[in-house]
C-alpha cells in the first residue's frame, strides 16, 4: 500500500477553503430561516396591518350586519361585469368584508362594509396576501418555494425535538 505524504499546509489550505463554504452556506440559509421565521410572525398581524394601512378596510362596528344579499347587489351595482370568487367575513369587528372579484381573468380585492353594505374600495394586493405569499413560498413559482419552507419546517422540527430531549435529561 503506497504512502502518500500529503503536506500539512495543503490541508491546511483545504480545510481553511471548507469552513470559508461552510460559513458562506451558513449565512445565506440563516438569513432565508429568518426571512420564512420573520414573515411568519408578521403575518399573525396582517390583518391589522392592512386596517392601518388602507383606510378603505376599516369599518365601524354596530349592533347589526346587513343581509350578505344587500352586499352582493351592490356588488353588482358597482362591478356589473365582475363576479365574487371568494367572500371573506373576519371576526374582527372593525374590519370590512373582503370580496375576491374576478373581471376579464383579473384578480381583485373589494372592502364591503358588513354593517352598512357600502362598498367601500378596492384593491389589487393587501399586505396579508403579500406576507402569506413570502411565507409560504417566498415568491418562487412552480411549488419549489412550497418545499423550501417545507424543508426549513422540518429543521425546526428537528432542532426542537433535539431540544427537548436534552432539556428533559437534564432536568432528570
Amino acid at each position: 500500500m503506497p504512502y502518500f505524504n500529503v503536506s500539512h499546509s495543503i490541508i491546511y489550505k483545504v480545510k481553511k477553503k471548507l469552513f470559508l463554504l461552510h460559513g458562506w452556506i451558513g449565512t445565506q440559509l440563516g438569513l432565508l430561516f429568518f426571512v420564512i421565521c420573520f414573515s411568519g410572525t408578521i403575518s399573525t398581524v396582517s390583518h391589522e396591518l392592512d386596517w392601518l394601512i388602507q383606510s378603505d378596510y376599516r369599518a365601524t362596528p354596530q349592533s347589526t350586519y346587513v343581509s350578505r344579499n344587500v352586499i352582493s347587489n351592490n356588488f353588482a351595482k358597482t362591478y356589473p361585469k365582475a363576479k365574487i370568487t371568494y367572500w371573506i367575513r373576519h371576526d374582527e369587528p372593525y374590519l370590512c368584508d373582503l370580496l375576491y372579484k374576478e373581471e376579464d381573468k383579473k384578480l381583485s380585492f373589494v372592502f364591503a362594509n358588513p354593517y352598512t353594505g357600502e362598498i367601500q374600495g378596492e384593491t389589487s394586493l393587501t399586505a396579508q396576501l403579500y406576507l402569506r405569499d413570502l411565507h409560504y413560498y417566498l415568491f418562487i413559482p412552480f411549488q419549489v418555494g412550497n418545499y423550501i419552507v417545507l424543508f426549513f419546517g422540518f429543521l425546526i422540527l428537528i432542532v426542537e425535538e433535539i431540544f427537548c430531549t436534552r432539556c428533559k435529561k437534564w432536568n432528570e
